[in-house]
């Protein structure tokens, strides 16, 4: 009775184990081929700019991404498609355009990218 309720355990303890990697292993392989971007868009006196659209695109790869900052500013891309060339474009109603090009993204290297928005011309970085 208690070596097959030992078995039972190990068997248990060993699908769990299998399981768990069936399931987390799609994450973990995916985190090895992309890249990601972050960053925090504030006004010319440092406050958060919060519903600041913020995109991200590619032309050689024609891949887009947008994201909308929070209540701290913050935007953040996950999961992007690694490669050289991104724009990324900040635009916030009642303040000027920031577009910053030639951005590279690597293979497991999170980017931070903050902005500073202010009133006037479409800015290019």
């Amino acid at each position: 009775m208690i070596r097959s309720f030992r078995f039972a355990t190990l068997l248990e303890a060993v699908l769990c184990t299998l399981f768990a990697g069936v399931v987390l292993a799609p994450t973990a392989l995916k985190a090895q081929d992309s890249s990601s971007m972050v960053g925090t868009v504030t006004d010319a006196t440092g406050a958060s700019l919060q519903g600041t659209i913020v995109t991200l695109s590619n032309k050689a790869t024609g891949v887009t991404y947008t994201q909308t900052t929070n209540r701290q500013g913050f935007y953040t891309f996950p999961n992007v498609a690694p490669h050289d060339g991104y724009t990324a474009v900040f635009s916030h109603e009642g303040f000027s355009s920031v577009q910053v090009d030639s951005l590279s993204l690597n293979v497991g290297q999170p980017r931070t990218l903050d902005e500073k928005l202010s009133a006037g011309a479409i800015a290019t970085v």
